[in-house]
Order: C-alpha cells, then structure tokens, then sequence
C-alpha cells in the first residue's frame, strides 16, 4: 500500500491553525481521499459533494457498511467537509465585512483593525473587527448565518426554523466589550459600543434581545456614523495611540482542529484494502465457478 502513503496528512487533532491553514491543509488531504478513490473505484465525480455519497454506496456494495471501522471512517470524512464549510464560512464573512468597513468617506477619521485579540489573563478573546472614531470606539461581530435566525430575551440566539443548536451570543457580545473598555481604560471619556454584523444581507434576524444593534455589509458605516452627536470624544492623536495599544497584544487567532488526517487516512487504507480482499475473493469464486461447471448444460463436472 505504498501509495496511501502519499496522502497529506493535513492536520493533528488538537494541534491549533489559523483558519486560513486550517483550510489550506484540511482541503489539501480531502483533495488526496478523493482522487485516491476516483482512481482506485474508477468513479467519476463531478462535484465533491458526491464523494461522500458515492463512498457509502462502494462501501455497501462489498458489504462493509455496517463495519465499525467504516463507520468510523464515514463519520470522520463527512466531519473535515464540515469544518472546511464552516472555516470558509467565517473567512467569507471576514472579507465582506473588510469589504463594507473600507468604503470610508474622503478624509474620514475612522481606523479597522480585524483579528484583534486581547488577554484578560486566563484565556485570549478575538474581536472580528474593531473601528475607533471620533464618537466612540466599536467593537464588531461578525456573523455569516446562512438562515433567518431568532435572537431571544436572554441574549440566545438560534436558527428561526428547524435550530438545532443555540448560543448564548448576547453574554459573549457583552463579555468582549468589557475587556475592550477595561483594557483601554486610561483613555478617558471614550464611549465603546457592540454592534453585530451580519455578513449576508439576505438573512432576517428577529431581535427580542433590543441590547445591541444588528447591522448589515451594506448599512454598516452608516450605522456607525449615527452615532456621532456633533461631538468629538476621541481626538486624531488619541486614535492613533489606541490603534497602536490594540496592535501591540494583537496575534493571529489560533483554531484547534477536531480531526487527526493521519488517522483518516489509516481509516481509509484500511477501507481499500477489505475492498481489495473482497474483489479478489469475488474473482476467485467465480473462476471456480466457471472452471466447475459442464459447458453443455451448466452442471458440476
């Protein structure tokens, strides 16, 4: 089995990525199972999301869908999909968002800084964008749901139909702004403000939560221009210093990873294999079959 050695072995469970390697490696090894597989099952697939379709079928046709080690290997496949699909998701919503906050006014004091992390001592917190003003410093978070969601009372927020999963959003909105203003506390009479931002103009949320305002890619900077009073509370060199003050505890936001490629790929070489066994047993038993039995009337001999 010389070849599935050469399969990447993208990733280690636990190890932590940017989401940008994180992508980068985890579609590297996807890449490697499923020209492997095209080529070894001699399979056409015209889009990738078929690959997990036609795994399941090849495993049922040798009898090795109920096997454990299979099972394992399905639900381990369908996983990577996931995470690239939600990794990307996020980098989507990033880029819109750097998209929106970059079409300032000529001559507009307003400065953004993305992938802002701050440290309260026990753990690090990442800020998708952060934007200093002259009225007020914002902190931004950024969202790609890709569905209508509900944003409940309590601060909960889940999809409005069929949500299997929920977030406390409001607490985490509210926690981050507090280490914001904590940590540029010497900066006196700035006022800080969340707001949420949701990456796709097309999804509605229902806002029973009314703590924080939901903005979208193409109201953002005017929604932040609305809350400037005439007033200016942050002056051009005050800016500069809390621009330079965020950069300085800024570093790229580290992912863990939930997957070990290296163990996939053992997961498959053993796929390939039974499949192998099987193909072989199949021919054999049929040459037997043929060999055993009258030309004239299909008998034994």
């Amino acid at each position: 089995m010389r070849e599935m050695d050469k399969l990447s072995k993208g990733t280690t469970a636990g190890m932590q990525y940017t989401r940008e390697e994180g992508v980068r490696l985890l579609s590297e090894f996807q890449n490697d199972i499923i020209r492997d597989y095209k080529k070894r099952f001699k399979e056409t697939l015209y889009d990738r999301r078929y690959f997990y379709r036609n795994l399941e079928s090849t495993a049922d046709g040798y009898g090795l869908a109920a096997e454990h080690d299979f099972i394992l290997l399905r639900s381990h496949i369908k996983k990577i999909g996931e995470i690239i699909a939600t990794w990307k998701s996020g980098l989507t919503g990033e880029e819109r968002a750097r998209h929106a906050l970059s079409r300032t006014l000529p001559g507009e004091e307003m400065e953004t800084l993305y992938g802002v992390t701050l440290s309260d001592g026990k753990e690090r917190t990442e800020y998708d964008a952060v934007t200093i003003t002259p009225y007020g410093v914002f902190a931004i978070e950024v969202k790609s749901y890709s569905q209508d969601m509900t944003w409940d009372e309590k601060g909960v927020i889940y999809p409005s139909y069929n949500g299997s999963w929920h977030k406390n959003l409001g607490e985490r909105m509210n926690c981050k702004e507090y280490l914001l203003r904590n940590r540029l506390k010497e900066f006196k009479d700035v006022p800080f403000y969340n707001i949420l931002l949701i990456a796709d103009n097309r999804v509605k949320i229902t806002d029973n939560y009314r703590r924080i305002p939901i903005s979208y890619n193409n109201t953002i900077l005017s929604d932040i221009r609305s809350y400037s009073d005439g007033r200016r509370y942050i002056g051009t060199e005050q800016i500069r210093e809390i621009k330079l003050v965020l950069l300085e505890e800024t570093e790229p936001v580290l992912v863990p990873c939930p997957v070990d490629c290296s163990k996939v790929a053992e997961e498959y070489s053993w796929f390939v294999r039974m499949c192998s066994r099987k193909e072989n047993r199949s021919f054999w038993k049929k040459l037997r079959e043929s060999i055993f039995k009258s030309p004239a009337d299909g008998t034994a001999v």
